[in-house]
């Protein structure tokens, strides 16, 4: 059974990553603030979610590949998912690696 993966930001990494999930069978759940960025990742199988909190709620795997805002970005997601009752403890949070700093504002599951 594949993984459900939820991919919050849609750049050319964001949209690269959900097309590698998509071919190796991966449930994947996008959300991006321009929903048109979308258009090519659900023509290959992607859903879209309509909020973020669909997104996040989608599934326990949350990528996020934010480009603005980061560190601040990644920990708005983290502190909104948890105060809403999302991601328990087995919730796993991927920070886009190109920006290691963002890396330690997510504390580890």
């Amino acid at each position: 059974m594949s993984t459900p993966v939820t991919l919050i930001g849609l750049g050319p990494m964001g949209q690269a990553m959900v097309r590698t999930l998509l071919a190796e069978g991966h449930q994947v759940t996008v959300w991006n603030r321009t929903p048109s960025r979308a258009a090519d990742v659900v023509a290959a199988g992607a859903k879209l979610a309509a909020t973020p909190a669909d997104a996040l709620a989608a599934s326990e795997l949350l990528i996020l590949s934010l480009a603005d805002g980061l560190p601040a970005a990644v920990q708005a997601y983290y502190t909104w998912a948890r105060e809403h009752g999302h991601g328990g403890d087995n919730w796993t949070r991927i920070i886009d690696a190109m920006r290691p700093q963002a890396v330690d504002v997510v504390p580890a599951a």
